[in-house]
C-alpha cells in the first residue's frame, strides 16, 4: 500500500511582526489542511501502523533541569511563537450553597432515621414469642405463610412485625392466632 504524496496548501497569510501580538480567535470551518487526490471515503479508511516496541531514550535525549530557569513561564512579547505557550492555571470554583455542619448533619440524619423507623412500625403486629424461636426460624415460618412484612424485629420475648398498610396488618392479625410462636408450637415444628 503506497500513500499518495500530500501537498500542503498555504491558504492563510503569514502573521506580520508589526501587528498587535494579542491572540485573535480564528474560526475555521471543516476545511482540510491539505489537498489529497485520494477521495474522502478512502482517506477515512487509511491506517497508519506504528512500531510496537518502545525504545529506551538515550541519555543525550534528556534535557538537564536547572533551578535558574524561574522565568520559564513568562511570555515574551517579542517572540510570536511563544504566544501559544501561556501558562493556564485552573480557576477555583466557589460553592454558593451552604453546607451543613457535622453536628447539624448528624441531627438531620437522626431525625430522618426516626421518621423512617416510625413509618416501618406504623402498622405493626406484636406477639409474644417462645425464647427458642430464632430470627431465621420465625422468618422461615412467615415466608411459608406468604406474609410480606416491611420490618421484622425480635426483642426479648416479643415479636414485632411491621406491615405496609392497615389492611395487610388486619389480615396478619387474623392469620397469626394466639397459639403461634408458643412453646407447644415450637416443639410441634421442631421435635427433639
Amino acid at each position: 500500500l503506497q500513500l499518495p504524496s500530500l501537498k500542503l496548501e498555504s491558504q492563510y497569510e503569514d502573521i506580520s511582526d508589526d501587528e498587535d501580538m494579542g491572540l485573535i480567535p480564528v474560526h475555521v470551518q471543516d476545511e482540510p489542511l491539505f489537498h489529497s487526490p485520494v477521495p474522502v471515503e478512502v482517506r477515512d479508511e487509511l491506517v497508519v501502523h506504528a512500531q510496537d516496541g518502545l525504545t529506551e531514550p538515550s541519555p543525550l535525549q534528556y534535557e538537564p533541569i536547572s533551578d535558574d530557569e524561574e522565568d520559564q513561564n513568562i511570555v515574551s512579547q517579542h517572540n510570536p511563537s511563544s504566544v501559544h505557550n501561556r501558562l493556564v492555571t485552573p480557576q477555583r470554583t466557589v460553592r454558593m450553597e451552604k453546607r451543613r455542619s457535622p453536628d447539624s448533619h448528624k441531627q438531620y440524619n437522626q431525625l430522618q432515621n426516626r421518621r423512617r423507623r416510625a413509618r416501618r412500625y406504623k402498622h405493626e403486629v406484636i406477639r409474644s414469642i417462645y425464647h427458642k424461636f430464632s430470627v431465621t426460624k420465625v422468618k422461615r415460618i412467615l415466608r411459608s405463610m406468604n406474609i410480606r412484612y416491611v420490618n421484622f424485629n425480635v426483642v426479648g420475648h416479643t415479636l414485632f412485625i411491621g406491615m405496609k398498610d392497615d389492611r395487610s396488618r388486619a389480615q396478619l392479625e387474623q392469620m397469626l392466632h394466639d397459639n403461634m410462636f408458643t412453646e407447644p408450637h415450637y416443639y410441634r415444628l421442631y421435635p427433639q
